[in-house]
């Protein structure tokens, strides 16, 4: 046998050995069946009666607060950790720390001051129970998340994310953090194979291999927001959001207006021509499998999709030009008649566009600014509010804004979800509140608690 017929042997041989491996693999879905071995196509729903008994129930915690330039020590800390403690732990801060002009100077001071206070919140949670799994931040945005050490479910990667919405779309006082858990459903042996199987990744574009065997069945992710503030401006917020969806890679199957071009295209010169003379490199075949095998595992983990927590200072006021009228319905408890006709998010989460003002009442006192016929937040979910607003309080007090501007007290820190994966999870929301003795802010922290049934995504 002469060199090259061996040398074309044992490339042969290579490439079915991959080929072999490949097929032990595709149970995961990152390489696709060969004809005829695919299995009968089953509905999501009936994928969700069958698997839903067989899957552990996890309990996630979310808190979040609008710190006012300070960070939260002491008591105060104290009170934004549940107990019992849950799962998931995510907590999204904003306004963290300091002033925007000092977080633009002494960005490192602001890196050391967040590390420190995520050790003192894991210490708090207790070091042996809970890892820091995440944490992500942008000037003053800073959202971290905990899970317990013995966790259903394992995380095999971790990725995050920044926008920032500020000036220019560049300055970070305004914007978004994120973060994305990959889950399995096979718990993991102990605790520290559980700590060696996560993988975190700050880099959203770049590719993340999980080092245990199993692919990810479902995903996580938390969205950490501060929207642009004032009353009059709800178009612009709602166009800070739609840059958040489209600009992240982690949230653009969630975006209405996806980007036609990826962000590292770049036009083609006049005088280029699409025959050329130069010739492609010659690619071995185990190298071109090897580079098909990774950009499906690279699929995977983009395109795994799953509950989507946004929550933060989204800044949306109740438009009500009348205090006195307002701070009555207050007292009086008669927080929906705010809510369904004032509001300008809630208006929005139950594509309530029409506004139904009756003149000379003391309700139509107060222009409602309206939005467009599909309004952008109308797929989001939101638990019943049931408590008072929790924007703007005199510093260290539980009294609404005396100053000259009158502000009208509005809830501006929400907790919405959603899930475009067909009903496969399941999501129970068992509390939504907020902290109203926590006074260090003129903001108050709201926090929610979920059940959630995790179903595997597979080819979704």
């Amino acid at each position: 046998m002469s060199y090259s017929t061996e040398n074309k042997a044992r490339k042969w041989q290579r490439r079915k050995e991959y080929l072999r491996r490949a097929h032990q693999h595709n149970h995961s879905g990152i390489l696709s069946e060969p004809k005829g071995t695919r299995a009968p196509a089953t509905s999501p729903k009936a994928c969700e009666i069958a698997q839903a008994p067989s899957q552990p129930c996890i309990k996630v915690h979310i808190c979040t607060f609008n710190s006012c330039g300070t960070v939260p020590r002491g008591d105060d800390l104290d009170r934004l950790l549940p107990t019992p403690r849950p799962d998931i732990l995510a907590i999204g801060l904003s306004e963290f720390g300091m002033s925007l002009e000092k977080t633009l100077i002494n960005k490192k001071t602001l890196r050391v001051l967040s590390r420190n206070w995520a050790a003192d919140v894991q210490q708090r949670l207790g070091a042996d129970q809970f890892t820091l799994v995440a944490s992500r931040q942008l000037q003053g945005l800073l959202l971290v998340v905990f899970a317990r050490v013995d966790l259903p479910y394992c995380p095999l990667a971790v990725k995050t994310d920044a926008v920032a919405t500020g000036a220019g779309n560049v300055v970070g006082n305004k914007g978004a953090v994120i973060v994305k858990l990959f889950l399995s459903a096979q718990q993991s042996a102990d605790s520290d194979e559980q700590q060696d199987s996560i993988r975190v990744d700050p880099n959203p574009h770049k590719r993340v291999s999980s080092t245990t065997k199993d692919p990810p069945q479902a995903s996580l992710t938390f969205v950490q927001c501060h929207l642009a503030a004032h009353p009059r401006n709800t178009k612009r917020r709602n166009q800070d959001y739609e840059r958040i969806l489209t600009t992240s890679r982690l949230l653009q199957h969630f975006s209405r207006h996806r980007p036609s071009k990826s962000r590292n295209h770049r036009p083609r010169p006049a005088h280029h021509h699409h025959h050329t003379t130069k010739r492609r490199p010659r690619v071995g075949v185990f190298r071109r499998f090897q580079k098909l095998y990774r950009r499906r595992e690279k699929d995977t983990f983009r395109n795994m999709r799953g509950p989507v927590f946004l929550f933060g200072d989204l800044n949306f006021r109740v438009q009500c030009g009348n205090r006195a009228y307002c701070d009555r319905l207050l007292a009086m408890g008669r927080f929906d008649e705010l809510l369904h006709k004032r509001c300008q998010l809630t208006r929005q989460l139950l594509h309530n566009d029409d506004s139904d003002d009756s003149q000379g009442s003391e309700e139509s006192l107060g222009e409602i600014e309206t939005v467009s016929r599909a309004p952008p937040w109308s797929e989001w979910k939101e638990a019943p509010i049931l408590f008072p607003p929790t924007y703007k309080f005199d510093m260290g007090t539980n009294v609404y804004d005396t100053s000259d501007k009158q502000r009208i007290p509005s809830w501006t820190d929400r907790i919405l979800w959603r899930s475009d994966a067909d009903g496969l999870h399941q999501i129970n929301c068992q509390a939504y509140d907020s902290i109203s003795s926590v006074k260090s802010s003129d903001h108050r922290p709201v926090y929610a608690s979920f059940d959630i049934r995790l179903g595997s995504t597979d080819g979704i």
